[in-house]
């Protein structure tokens, strides 16, 4: 008599049993069951590895590493010369309002600036935090986090904030 698993349930069940205990699952017969008890036929050990081949894969990864570093040739590296300044995305210019508005908060460590996605125009980008999207959360004058709305005006040829609104006051930029 052996002891197996369910293939329905996983509960513990005699091969004896015409049935699961458990779930009432059909049990299968004892024909499959002895072949799962089965000893499994060993396999020859593999081959001992010779001198050959351990050459062949020395020489593999010698012509692999002379592939993959560009041979021998002592050609200029054009991929330095021709890089280009990284261009100026939508989550560099939201980096540059999250800060502008957390230096100009009471408490810059403890001001929450949510990044929120930016609206897009031809020369600028535009970022509104408000009650549709979230609220910038800064203290007041009495300490207490508030949320406020907050408009940021960012331009792609400057690369520098435009305008900045924060709960209805314009901030003077420098």
């Amino acid at each position: 008599m052996a002891i197996f698993n369910c293939p329905e349930c996983q509960g513990t069940v005699s091969d004896k049993a015409p049935a699961c205990p458990h779930c009432g699952a059909p049990i299968p017969a004892p024909a499959e069951a002895t072949k799962a008890d089965a000893p499994e036929a060993k396999a020859p050990p593999a081959a001992a590895k010779g001198p050959v081949y351990w050459i062949l894969m020395l020489l593999a990864g010698f012509a692999g590493s002379y592939v993959a570093f560009g041979g021998l040739s002592k050609k200029p590296d054009t991929a330095a010369a021709t890089t280009q300044p990284a261009k100026f995305t939508a989550s560099d210019a939201r980096d540059l309002c999250q800060t502008l508005i957390k230096q100009m908060s009471r408490d810059a460590e403890k001001a929450k600036v949510p990044t929120i996605p930016a609206a897009e125009k031809a020369d600028s980008y535009i970022f509104v935090w408000s009650n549709q999207t979230q609220l910038v959360r800064l203290r007041n004058g009495l300490g207490i986090e508030v949320g406020v709305p907050a408009h940021c005006l960012v331009s792609k040829e400057t690369q520098k904030v435009a305008m900045l609104a924060v709960d209805g006051k314009i901030i003077p930029l420098q």
